[in-house]
């Protein structure tokens, strides 16, 4: 589902709209087994009387928290000729091999590539398989003026409507075509009752910019019963019914009044994946540099259209960045930066288990991803980079913990290196208000946290460089990528952490939660 973000500044706003805006998600695995697809139910009652019903469309499921965006683009992409599974989608995106790091004023960030550019990452993806994909929202909106002017200088084509009417018109014009339509819309308002939980504490979109939302699918309209068929890739992605949804929940009817509900909290978004002129002669190759680019953080890669900035690191620059931010003394000068001994204590509880929730979705959809890539890669040497990509594996997932994304109350039995780490730093700040001899006494742990990112970038750092040569055709040498923790000559960080929203809907949820049973 989408994202939830704590903001410090009108500034650190600004920032996060340009490098998120989209707020929806993507699918992913907490297993490397790939799910069988479960087909719609095209025999669900539909009038007769300007009834449209788009069948053979296969369901997926965003097996997470975290990643219904992509889900439903996922299901789409069927009707618009790549006949994908999600685990390809987060190969063939790049998607799985994208991280950014945003470290400003007293702000870190990590953002795995579900969460990164969202609109702006589809374009890669729509070129290489010659795909045409609109984007419209409501120029009403009051978030929408700044997000198209981002937008646009990504160059994405984006369409502005004015309100209900040209919303309505268009989904309906979608279907009549043969497409469905991804909606962008708040979870508050939709029946299933995987968001009861969302009713009973009141979380719901506000009206300035967008913090909460969650795509689906749009496969069906009926104007004799004034109803919208979906297909909602996030049932059973979190709570106590969390697995998958076997009961068919995920395919139902909403009324157009609660659909104009939902949809209009999220200033009518809608996403349209249609043929174009097919998948590109290169494509191979062009797939193969756009991985090695994300891999290796090469900034035109990830934001061709801006200058260089000292705040952000991308691919395995990203993860030694953030090694830096787990240093005693980074901390320590967020920290200070915090007025009350409760904003600091709280601050200080967040940190390991928002990083937690971020490093999951990235774990998750880079293992897969890099499963997936031989499959679309036939013709390309892969093996030392398969090799070479598959030793970040296991200090991912020492930074990971998948009940993060599915567990509402994680943070009352955590047992995970990273939230552990902070929960026990802030406790212990807490009854003594003595933040020096917390840090220290913490050392060695935070010295655990920094050591597997920097594995991890080296991984990283040897997977781009393994593709590289399997692309050039060059042999690739044996590089050592265990080493101890070493320094990165062309980067500074000054300052620590400040919790960073996660990219679900759930996360949503846990975060209200742990603030009202901290408080």
């Amino acid at each position: 589902m989408g994202y939830s973000m704590r903001v410090k500044s009108n500034v650190f706003r600004l920032i996060c709209i340009l490098l998120i805006l989209s707020w929806m998600t993507l699918p992913q695995s907490t297993s490397s087994t790939r799910l069988e697809p479960t087909l719609a139910n095209p025999n669900r009652p539909i009038s007769n009387e300007g009834g449209v019903l788009l069948e053979d469309i296969p369901y997926f499921w965003q097996e997470i928290n975290g990643f219904c965006y992509w889900t439903a683009l996922t299901m789409a992409l069927h009707k618009a000729g790549v006949p994908i599974d999600l685990h390809t989608f987060f190969a063939v995106s790049g998607i799985g091999f994208t991280n950014a790091f945003v470290r400003v004023n007293d702000t870190m960030m990590m953002l795995p590539g579900a969460l990164f550019r969202q609109q702006a990452q589809l374009l890669p993806f729509c070129e290489l398989y010659g795909l045409t994909h609109e984007l419209h929202v409501d120029l009403n909106s009051n978030w929408t003026p700044i997000a198209i002017e981002y937008w646009s200088s990504w160059g994405v084509n984006i369409t502005g409507m004015n309100g209900e009417s040209d919303a309505s018109d268009l989904l309906k014009s979608t279907i009549d075509a043969g497409f469905p339509a991804v909606l962008w819309t708040d979870p508050y308002y939709l029946p299933a009752e995987d968001y009861d939980i969302a009713r009973e504490l009141g979380i719901r979109q506000n009206t300035s910019a967008p913090e909460v939302g969650h795509a689906v699918l749009a496969v069906g309209y009926d104007d004799a019963e004034s109803t919208v068929q979906l297909m909602d890739p996030g049932v059973g992605a979190f709570g106590p019914n969390f697995g998958y949804p076997d009961d068919d929940r995920w395919y139902y009817a909403v009324d157009y009044s609660t659909l104009d509900d939902a949809w209009r909290a999220l200033g009518y978004g809608i996403t349209i994946l249609k043929p174009g002129n097919g998948s590109i002669q290169d494509f191979e190759s062009r797939l193969g540099e756009l991985i090695v680019s994300r891999l290796l953080g090469n900034f035109t890669s990830y934001m061709p259209d801006t200058e260089e900035l000292p705040f952000i690191t991308f691919g395995e620059n990203a993860f030694r960045s953030l090694r830096y931010d787990m240093e005693p003394e980074s901390i320590k000068s967020y920290i200070e930066q915090l007025e009350s001994m409760e904003e600091r204590v709280y601050a200080l509880l967040m940190i390991g288990a928002d990083l937690e929730t971020m490093m999951t979705l990235q774990y998750l959809s880079y293992r897969v991803a890099l499963e997936a890539l031989p499959d679309v890669m036939p013709n390309t040497d892969l093996n030392q980079f398969l090799e070479e990509g598959r030793a970040a594996f296991s200090h991912m997932e020492a930074l990971s913990e998948n009940r993060t994304l599915t567990d509402l109350y994680y943070l009352e039995n955590s047992d995970s290196l990273l939230t552990n780490t902070f929960i026990n730093m802030a406790m212990r700040y807490n009854s003594t208000e003595d933040l020096d001899t917390t840090l220290n006494a913490y050392e060695w742990s935070l010295g655990k946290i920094a050591l597997q990112l920097v594995q991890i970038a080296d991984a990283w750092k040897n997977a781009g460089e393994a593709l590289r040569a399997a692309l050039s055709g060059e042999p690739y040498p044996a590089v050592p990528n265990h080493q101890p923790l070493i320094t990165a000559e062309w980067m500074y960080v000054v300052g620590a952490t400040a919790a960073v929203g996660a990219g679900a809907f759930a996360v949503v949820i846990i975060v209200t939660l742990k603030r009202s049973r901290s408080a």
